[in-house]
């Protein structure tokens, strides 16, 4: 990691945590108490501030990265994605989704595919780091395969505001009128929560404005989009369909992943723990198992910047018997 995302790292993981324990009304020296690893409370405002001066910044990376680890262990609600474009997920959809920016023709849909926790949110999240084109949304149970509350969020997510109540075909032409202006990647997380009208909708956005369209869900996705009883979704899996990508856990992304959580740790220790992890993981959520066994890892070593072996084993077991 070069030293400005080293940096930029730090600033974010001190800023998180400082917002974290004021919103629960507790000072920086509550946090750093609690939460060893950040430091003093003087290190904790250094960090958030950008003064970096004097600070043995790989170290300090480590130390925070355990830190989080731990937090989020303490409070689920304080997760977030972790991006990591490395990941098989982020580099498998870049490239189609490049492959499509050159497409002149229909052929703009790419469907990803994997189970609940292999890294779609990931992949789109990497992507949308990139790219300053990428646009994303999550669809959602309540739409009700509603294309009007579906639009809405579409447009939400452009930067319109909307209101569902407004006639749906409205809601279309100010979709692709917005959609037309710049070529813009549109992605849709949980894309099996649609319904067939929102699925056609969809294609009706394809047929009239330039961009790609990502639809990431889970494998019931593929299934829907053959349902005989909708012969006009076909067409999202024939000839508007520019890639399937199937994704799923691997040990090398594993590996990876607990690389990015525990920089001290070197590549041999790494791959160990992942093997460690990897196939409780593949029954019990796949990647989220992963981060969760990285904060429990942390929690019960030792030094939390560097969890042994044997910390690893005893985190898998630990984190599939909450599951």
């Amino acid at each position: 990691m070069r030293e400005q995302e080293v940096k930029e790292r730090l600033q974010a993981i001190a800023r998180k945590a400082a917002v974290w324990a004021e919103a629960r009304g507790k000072t920086l020296a509550w946090l750093t108490r609690k939460y060893d690893t950040l430091g003093s409370p003087r290190t904790l405002r250094d960090m958030r501030d950008a003064k970096f001066d004097g600070y043995d910044l790989e170290r300090q990376a480590a130390n925070y990265e355990a830190a989080l680890s731990m937090i989020e262990a303490d409070d689920p609600a304080a997760r977030a994605v972790r991006v990591i474009p490395t990941l098989t997920g982020p580099v498998q959809l870049r490239r189609a989704v490049l492959e499509a920016m050159t497409a002149t023709g229909i052929d703009r849909v790419i469907l990803l595919l994997g189970d609940s926790g292999a890294g779609k949110t990931c992949s789109i999240a990497a992507l949308a780091e990139e790219y300053d084109t990428v646009v994303a949304t999550e669809a959602l149970t309540v739409w009700g395969d509603a294309p009007g509350a579906m639009l809405c969020d579409i447009l939400g997510a452009l930067g319109e505001e909307a209101s569902p109540a407004s006639p749906a075909y409205g809601l279309f032409r100010r979709a692709v009128a917005r959609l037309c202006r710049r070529r813009v990647t549109l992605c849709i997380d949980e894309a099996h929560h649609m319904g067939p009208r929102c699925l056609s909708t969809i294609k009706g956005l394809i047929n009239a404005t330039p961009g790609e369209f990502v639809l990431a869900g889970q494998p019931t996705l593929w299934r829907a989009l053959q349902d005989p009883t909708h012969l006009e979704l076909r067409q999202l899996i024939t000839n508007r369909l520019r890639e399937r990508i199937q994704i799923g856990m691997n040990l090398g992304d594993v590996a990876a992943y607990i690389a990015e959580a525990f920089p001290a740790l070197d590549r041999e220790a790494a791959h160990a723990a992942a093997r460690a992890v990897a196939e409780r993981a593949r029954n019990l959520g796949n990647m989220s198992f992963v981060r969760d066994c990285c904060a429990a890892a942390a929690r019960k070593a030792e030094d939390p910047t560097r969890p042994e072996q044997g910390d690893w084993s005893k985190a898998a077991e630990a984190t599939a018997a909450r599951k």
